[in-house]
């Protein structure tokens, strides 16, 4: 699965260079109109999120907290502070890795201005056929507009390119978040052998497992994470994840995806985790995630 996703991203990637080939910068640019509001208003609000939705029914049981406010995913608010995760960086590992934030350059900011109208998203939603299986939705989002494709025409690609081509850096240059963070945890997989983490004391694992009973969608749910806020455990489990990043890394064969944690009951479960969001609900969601019609054919 993430080979398939290395390959759409390829592709993403070379179709933004293609339509970039076809004229000047300026064609494909969304000329920006006095009225227009800023990005960066000054306000303490989410302003722009540019992710690719997620598809629950490609992912591992009990994963979807890694994805379920999409893979890839950025969002910017008033103050031009962002907030990214890992899946813009080539890495195998780019699920588990832990979100940043930062603040945008005022150059990158201006030149993302000239991409998009934040007002009016929908100019920039020249979607072309879609003749890729399967593949997923990329959506650039305001509170008021939207665009989203799977395949764009130049304008999509345009905007759509600021981030494949800043998200990197971003992610690279970003701090990492330090809040709660979010767990789900399922059953063992037959079979699973590999290295057991000791999960930190103060709640038993039992508590965190998604239930499977027959005909039950939980596993791959959104929103059905549990937060944990407690300061030392949430830092626990960052150097766990850490660890097994690592491990995972230099050993990879040894290794299922999902971590193995075990607890002082014995209880053994495969866990995932994600950091908290600023913005993000009491289920862990994050704003203009609803979607609306499907993408033009």
């Amino acid at each position: 699965m993430m080979m398939m996703t290395a390959d759409l991203k390829l592709w993403f990637s070379a179709a933004a260079i293609v339509v970039g080939c076809g004229g000047a910068a300026s064609s494909s640019s969304v000329a920006p109109d006095a009225m227009t509001p800023p990005i960066c208003d000054g306000s303490a609000n989410l302003r722009l999120r540019i992710f690719v939705e997620p598809q629950n029914g490609r992912e591992l049981r009990g994963s979807i907290v890694r994805v379920e406010n999409g893979y890839q995913s950025l969002m910017i608010d008033g103050a031009c502070d962002f907030w990214i995760g890992g899946g813009w960086i080539d890495d195998p590992m780019a699920r588990d890795l832990g979100w940043r934030r930062g603040h945008i350059p005022a150059a990158l900011e201006q030149e993302l201005e000239t991409l998009i109208s934040i007002g009016d998203l929908g100019s920039v939603q020249d979607c072309l056929s879609n003749d890729i299986a399967d593949a997923p939705t990329r959506s650039i989002r305001s509170a008021t507009s939207r665009a989203r494709c799977i395949r764009g025409g130049p304008r999509f690609e345009a905007a759509w390119s600021w981030a494949e081509k800043h998200g990197p850096d971003l992610w690279h240059e970003g701090v990492p978040l330090d809040q709660g963070i979010r767990v789900e945890a399922v059953m063992l997989y037959d079979g699973d052998n590999s290295k057991a983490y000791g999960w930190p004391a103060g709640a038993p694992l039992a508590e965190l497992i998604l239930q499977e009973t027959e005909g039950s969608a939980l596993v791959f749910a959104s929103g059905v994470s549990t937060l944990v806020m407690d300061p030392d455990r949430a830092q626990a489990l960052r150097r766990l994840r850490d660890e097994y990043i690592a491990d995972r890394r230099a050993f990879p064969g040894l290794f299922y995806d999902g971590q193995k944690m075990t607890d002082e009951q014995h209880t053994s479960a495969v866990v995932y985790m994600r950091d908290q969001l600023p913005y993000e609900d009491e289920r862990g969601l994050l704003p203009f995630s609803d979607p609306a019609n499907p993408p033009t054919p």
